[in-house]
């Protein structure tokens, strides 16, 4: 089974550390406690950023702005003409989770113009969980609409992914040893389905953290296996008689 980057060609978007992974308590040395003021607070991001460039690889976000490979398309009834129009969302291929919660949105507000197609642009763009910038943004950026309609106004469209995979414990633990760095500043990464429903995870989702601006690749890992060790677990296979 390929992974999420060598089945999304993500290599060329990653930057390899200078250190290997498991010299990684060995390589983060507690930053200067010195820097206590919040004037500094960006100083000491900075100085983090930096320490954990030499351990973790650098992803580029840019690779959130491909496309999903199935357009949305769909009508809508427009009260000033009595009728309908058409309209066609491309959407992200990729959904974003925070580690609190297994549900992706996004809620698209669009705004169009008289006998212009061309004018059809995006008015709002809002994520849950909420994003910092250097995501939403980045996000937002595979978002192409088209409306087919000779008139002006606005609609609004929902779109929602739920998680439905499971982390591995060994990747729980890595996820937490990388809290002392990150904070909450941690996402889970995988590939969209259909945006209507649950996602059983195709290839192996990715682990994200973002400091000072800068998108570091904490893990990937495989759903299924952590799956098959709570179905054993549950059935008597995995942890029971000794």
């Amino acid at each position: 089974m390929q992974t999420l980057i060598q089945k999304c060609k993500l290599e060329r978007f990653i930057t390899l550390p200078e250190v290997r992974q498991d010299d990684l308590e060995k390589h983060l040395q507690p930053i200067e406690e010195s820097l206590e003021f919040g004037i500094e607070s960006r100083a000491k991001e900075g100085a983090a950023a930096t320490r954990l460039q030499s351990v973790y690889p650098i992803i580029d976000p840019s690779f959130l702005r491909m496309k999903h490979n199935r357009r949305y398309n769909g009508a809508c009834r427009y009260t000033l003409l009595s009728g309908q129009f058409a309209y066609s969302l491309s959407l992200p291929r990729f959904a974003i989770y925070s580690l609190d919660s297994p549900t992706c949105e996004l809620d698209i507000n669009l705004c169009f113009r008289v006998n212009s197609q061309e004018s059809v642009y995006i008015n709002s763009f809002n994520v849950f969980p909420e994003l910092p910038p250097l995501l939403s943004d980045t996000l937002m950026g595979a978002i192409t609409p088209k409306v087919d309609l000779d008139a002006h106004g606005e609609i609004s469209f929902r779109f929602t992914s739920v998680f439905a995979g499971m982390i591995p414990k060994d990747v729980k633990e890595r996820i937490k040893f990388a809290r002392k760095e990150f904070g909450k500043s941690i996402y889970v990464l995988a590939e969209a389905n259909n945006w209507k429903g649950e996602e059983v995870p195709i290839g192996d989702p990715l682990v994200i953290g973002i400091i000072n601006d800068t998108c570091f690749l904490l893990d990937e890992f495989d759903c299924s296996l952590a799956e098959e060790r709570i179905l054993s677990r549950l059935s008597g296979g995995y942890g029971g008689k000794k």
